[in-house]
């Protein structure tokens, strides 16, 4: 069970009865109707349609909690913040609280987009592709931890994209591969005019695809491997 511990991640927590609802009106995914152990991996996008921060949002015990990007953090929390007015919200960083690690390339135990906790470890399955492992950091750590490049190897493979590599704080969803995290049927939320635009006009739109390691000007290169790599191709 290949396992890479994480050191950029973030964990935030957002209290009160308002808290999807507000999430949801920044979210390019619908998160509104959450359940209780359900999560849900969206984008917080500014005015512009530009990315704040991709995130894996989930349900436990009434809270709701954030796994995002530390460098994207403050402005996460700044629009969160701008948003709240009289909603019943309040933002907690519990970052310092926790380590955070990846488990991959392996039969996963748990149901996709679910979150369970074992023997004190919170498991949160991604699409049934990876899982985020969160336990605290006053629990002694003998795990074995394998190198990004492995994990980046494991994502060439399975067509995974990744925060620093496919997309990163200030780029447009649609131009980063990650048209799946778009719901094109939800409700107002913010930079929706602008990719509805997009995908009406069918423009600007790319996909993430697996190449060998050949130089093709179509295809913009977002994660090298020994043989094969990542890379975004314009589709419409």
């Amino acid at each position: 069970m290949p396992k890479m511990a994480l050191t950029n991640h973030s964990l935030t927590i957002l209290h009160g009865k308002d808290a999807l609802k507000l999430v949801n009106g920044l979210s390019s995914n619908k998160v509104d109707t959450l359940k209780n152990n359900e999560v849900a991996s969206t984008i917080i996008l500014n005015k512009k349609a530009k990315i704040i921060d991709f995130i894996q949002i989930f349900s436990l015990n009434k809270l709701v909690i954030m796994i995002g990007n530390m460098i994207n953090r403050q402005k996460l929390c700044e629009e969160i913040q701008d948003k709240i007015l009289s909603q019943d919200v309040k933002i907690q960083d519990i970052t310092h609280l926790n380590n955070v690690s990846i488990i991959f390339d392996t039969k996963l135990d748990t149901e996709p987009n679910s979150v369970i906790t074992i023997d004190n470890k919170t498991i949160v399955n991604i699409e049934g592709r990876y899982c985020y492992e969160i336990k605290s950091t006053s629990i002694v750590d003998t795990d074995e931890y394998v190198s990004k490049e492995i994990f980046n190897h494991w994502r060439i493979e399975n067509l995974v994209p990744w925060y620093g590599y496919e997309f990163h704080e200030g780029k447009n969803p649609y131009r980063c591969g990650l048209r799946n995290y778009v719901h094109e049927n939800k409700g107002c939320y913010t930079g929706q005019e602008i990719l509805t635009r997009m995908r009406t006009r069918q423009n600007g739109i790319f996909e993430l695809v697996r190449v060998k390691n050949i130089d093709d000007s179509k295809i913009t290169i977002s994660t090298k491997g020994e043989r094969y790599c990542l890379g975004l191709k314009r589709v419409q």
